[in-house]
């Protein structure tokens, strides 16, 4: 499923509704898969958000979300949260407003415009 994206929290912090206008979208292939994480030692659901390489292996444009949830959908509107891991920084909580995009808008793209 094709998805643009735009996050909603930035540096730890929810960002206001009359600031979201600013936000930039990312777009890709929408995945919500379970998987073992061996640190935790347990399934979890992760959400990524994918665009093809020239090595045939997707590449993840936004960090994925880990314990991946949707929490609604409306229409061709969804939202999805979940936790941003880093093993440089702290882990920290996120959500991502989504859009479902036909098919043939995200071929006729030429770039990820992130």
């Amino acid at each position: 499923m094709q998805i643009r994206v735009w996050r909603l929290w930035e540096d730890g912090r929810l960002v206001p509704k009359w600031q979201r206008n600013r936000l930039k979208a990312a777009q890709g292939e929408f995945r919500l898969e379970e998987y073992r994480d061996e640190d935790m030692r347990r399934t979890m659901r992760i959400a990524r958000l994918l665009v093809p390489s020239s090595r045939g292996v997707p590449l993840d444009v936004l960090t994925p979300l880990s314990d991946a949830v949707i929490v609604a959908i409306h229409g061709n509107r969804m939202t999805i949260s979940g936790i941003e891991r880093s093993t440089i920084f702290a882990n920290v909580f996120q959500t991502w407003f989504a859009e479902i995009l036909p098919e043939q808008a995200f071929a006729d793209t030429d770039a990820v415009k992130p």
